[in-house]
């Protein structure tokens, strides 16, 4: 086994390391160099892929419009997937956003290919082993910087060269990874257009940015009192665009339409997340005089009766202080309760995997807690508390006081309920 250093690159550097390889790669055409086919990587190891969620993965790079940036994180399971750092100069701070799969869309975000042909530079680390067709094993001492020619992915096959060498890699298990890519810029007199006017993304991101920042915490109650007081932050945003931006130009037609999205997209986001006086789309609430919680379907800021409730099968409109929050707590997997905010409503379910073990459980539990209600079977686990196949209530609690009806029914949740008693 022979070992190479890294070529003069790896040494200097970066952005007179990319001006190198830039003109390196320019010149390619005319400059002769040895080839050699690599047949395997002996280290590193080909990594486990990184996050992904649909076209979009960490570490590629994505572009808007003429903007460039780099996905930084994946939550699969979040309401905003994919978090992306924004392209910077020295001076100013790079903009880092968590975009929904509908803004992703919007916006016109897309990702590019990993290794584009004459434009991406990429990097073998240190310490990398490669073995040649002809049996020769080869080691990089230091980082070594090469141009991408070709990629085959048909043939899984990627070409890479530099002053000095060309090498022919499997796309596979390819150890490198990018660290720059050319880009074509639009003419002097486009970009020059371009640094005087604020496109439609540009306003877009500006007033997510500002809504973030500046909205009050409690924006939704106050909107609820208020209307108008969207407008209020939209004259403060154009004054504060005015200054920040000075010069550049934007349209109102343009500003509206990226206000309109992202003040709709502020109150969505904030009603899924914390609702309005703390009721949001899927709570369960409970009224005077209901045997059971209705669940709210949606709400509705125009209204006086702003919650629409769904109970059995019927939907009507409330308003907040004729309905009481019903929080459901799990004790254990056999053991849930209900209470309602004001106190008023108290629901338990206790749960049995089987017919047999809810019978031989009834004394004992009954002794604890008090009369319990019918056995039933909950053929939908939706109506039921526990989600088993047998669940009683509790139809008169055995103390009256709501901190001892929870101490004896942590004594039920602490059974073993899925065994027989003793």
């Amino acid at each position: 086994m022979r070992a190479t250093s890294a070529s003069a690159w790896s040494v200097i550097s970066m952005q007179p390391q990319l001006e190198l390889l830039h003109n390196c790669l320019s010149q390619q055409e005319g400059i002769s160099v040895k080839t050699q086919i690599v047949t395997a990587i002996l280290y590193p190891l080909s990594p486990s892929p990184p996050p992904q969620f649909g076209d979009f993965q960490v570490g590629a790079i994505v572009q808007r419009d003429r903007y460039y940036g780099i996905v930084a994180k994946i939550e699969t399971n979040s309401y905003r997937p994919i978090t992306i750092v924004w392209d910077s100069t020295p001076d100013e701070k790079s903009d880092c956003f968590a975009y929904t799969t509908d803004e992703i869309r919007v916006l016109h975000i897309k990702p590019l290919p990993k290794f584009i042909p004459h434009q991406t530079f990429i990097c073998l680390p240190p310490k990398t082993v490669i073995q040649l067709e002809d049996g020769e094993i080869l080691m990089f001492s230091q980082p070594s910087y090469f141009g991408v020619e070709a990629v085959e992915k048909d043939s899984d096959r990627i070409t890479i060269s530099n002053r000095c060498e060309r090498l022919i890699v499997p796309l596979s298990s390819f150890p490198g990874f990018a660290i720059a890519c050319t880009v074509q810029l639009p003419d002097k007199a486009k970009l020059e257009a371009a640094s005087r006017s604020l496109s439609p993304s540009d306003l877009r991101i500006r007033c997510k940015l500002w809504l973030s920042l500046s909205a009050a915490i409690n924006l939704l109650e106050i909107v609820y009192i208020n209307p108008d007081y969207q407008d209020e932050l939209k004259l403060r945003l154009i004054d504060k665009l005015n200054q920040s931006e000075w010069g550049k130009e934007y349209t109102i037609c343009d500003l509206n339409a990226a206000w309109g999205q992202a003040w709709q997209q502020h109150l969505d986001q904030l009603m899924n997340s914390q609702g309005l006086y703390g009721l949001k789309p899927g709570d369960l609430v409970i009224k005077e005089g209901w045997k059971s919680p209705g669940t709210v379907v949606s709400v509705n800021f125009n209204f006086s009766k702003s919650f629409t409730i769904q109970c059995h099968d019927t939907t009507k409109s409330y308003n907040r202080g004729e309905l009481s929050k019903v929080e459901t707590v799990s004790l254990s997997a056999n053991v849930v309760y209900q209470l309602a905010e004001d106190k008023g409503y108290f629901q338990v379910g206790i749960g049995f995997r089987t017919k047999a073990l809810a019978k031989a459980w009834l004394k004992p539990i009954k002794r604890l807690v008090g009369r319990l209600s019918n056995l039933q079977r909950i053929d939908c686990p939706d109506y039921g508390l526990t989600g088993k196949k047998w669940e009683y209530s509790v139809e008169r609690p055995r103390h009256k006081t709501l901190s001892k009806r929870l101490e004896y029914l942590n004594k039920v949740a602490d059974l073993n309920l899925e065994e027989l008693p003793r």
